[in-house]
């Protein structure tokens, strides 16, 4: 399972952050410099073939306002050589770098570390099949290459109403040709939201070749995002695509901002309602239909939404977790985040859980034998009812 963490300058620099996530691009700390010169490297891109090691840019031959370094990675050997003022590019890794006020020397030297991207890892990387800067759609392969999933994002925003968002689609096929409102198998109106804004955004993001999930920190709430196949309960021939596209409110103006703190707004993996207005947590079922799904704070009902199937997801607010105790030497209990509604369990939120009888802050990171767990609130709320815990690669 891979994971990324990181900030974005606003919501389509996340978009752009999250395509690449996706399809498989590795990261990169910031470069560090020894030498004479006082000149920049400025990483331009990595690439799905980023692999973890230390890349070096070492000068090797110097010239007034200018030099060229001869670039090599620890694992990918050498990588050919980059000339002052020239964009250096190459397969693993793009960069510029530009002279200073004082000329490089030979010798001098630009570290870069590199980190290959977990799905490239795991051969799980998810395929473009539109970019344009504002709407992206991708296709899954599953976890040995055989699925089809088809998730759509598109950026929309209201100066006026001072909204920046990402509405989410999801498909049964792509048709080159389509608009994101007319994809084979998608929704065509009320898509869910993910409520952002313009400016800077901190992020998690955690993914598989069969889902893609991300929390975003807007100001002082957290909301997130499920886009993908639910892990099933029951034999592929019975329900082979149990596609959750689950984002923070559902499209119903004026309810767009991040801000609205009502009902309407929620994580997917504990969706409110107000009664009215249908949630973000939208399943196609086995028939074909979107169906949404809600609950209210009660712990014996759900709200009665004829859209919502009268569905929910336990445990949240059906079992008293407060009163579940640790386990016995002392482990936090998990419990997995299962889908249901009228027709029994839908499938399960992979990586996300329930964390009974748990004081757990925002950000809070726990161990739980070999694998770590990241708390969240659903979005404003952080009682122990609202608060889940997202599994981290």
């Amino acid at each position: 399972m891979a994971y990324q963490t990181g900030f974005a300058n606003d919501y389509l620099d996340l978009l752009d952050i999250f395509r690449k996530f996706a399809l498989g691009y590795g990261t990169n700390d910031d470069p560090t410099f020894s030498g004479t010169g006082n000149g920049t490297l400025t990483v331009d891109s990595t690439h799905p073939a980023t692999v973890t090691e230390t890349i070096t840019a070492v000068c090797s031959a110097t010239a007034v306002d200018g030099g060229t370094f001869d670039v090599s990675g620890s694992v990918s050997g050498s990588l050919g050589q980059a000339t002052v003022g020239t964009p250096f590019t190459s397969s693993v890794i793009d960069f510029t770098i530009t002279d200073g006020t004082t000329d490089f020397a030979l010798n001098d030297t630009f570290t870069i570390n590199t980190y290959q991207n977990g799905l490239s890892a795991d051969n799980q990387v998810w395929q473009e099949l539109r970019w344009d800067g504002n709407e992206l759609w991708l296709k899954g392969t599953g976890l040995a290459g055989t699925d089809n999933i088809y998730i759509g994002f598109q950026g929309q925003f209201d100066a006026t109403g001072d909204w920046y968002n990402w509405f989410c689609n999801g498909a049964t096929a792509f048709d080159a040709l389509s608009t994101f409102e007319a994809m084979p198998g998608g929704m065509q109106s009320n898509f869910p939201e993910l409520a952002l804004w313009n400016s800077q955004l901190q992020y998690w993001m955690v993914g598989t070749g069969r889902r893609l999930i991300i929390v975003v920190k807007v100001s002082t709430v957290y909301v997130a995002g499920y886009f993908g196949l639910l892990s099933p309960l029951t034999p592929p021939s019975n329900y082979a695509y149990p596609l959750m596209i689950g984002a923070t409110i559902r499209r119903g103006d004026p309810y767009h901002r991040w801000s609205e703190t009502s009902n309407r707004t929620s994580v997917p993996f504990i969706p409110t309602s107000d009664g009215v207005l249908p949630t973000a947590s939208r399943l196609k079922k086995a028939d074909g239909i979107w169906k949404s799904y809600a609950m209210t704070n009660s712990a014996s009902d759900t709200v009665r939404d004829s859209s919502a199937d009268n569905g929910g997801v336990w445990p949240f607010y059906y079992v008293s977790l407060q009163d579940i105790d640790s386990c016995f030497g002392g482990d936090i209990p998990l419990l997995e985040a299962l889908l249901f509604d009228l027709d029994g369990f839908q499938g399960v939120f992979d990586g996300v859980y329930a964390a009974p009888a748990q004081s757990l802050g925002a950000e809070t990171v726990v161990t739980v034998g070999a694998d770590q767990y990241m708390a969240f609130p659903n979005v404003y709320r952080s009682d122990l009812e609202n608060m889940y815990l997202l599994k981290l690669a």
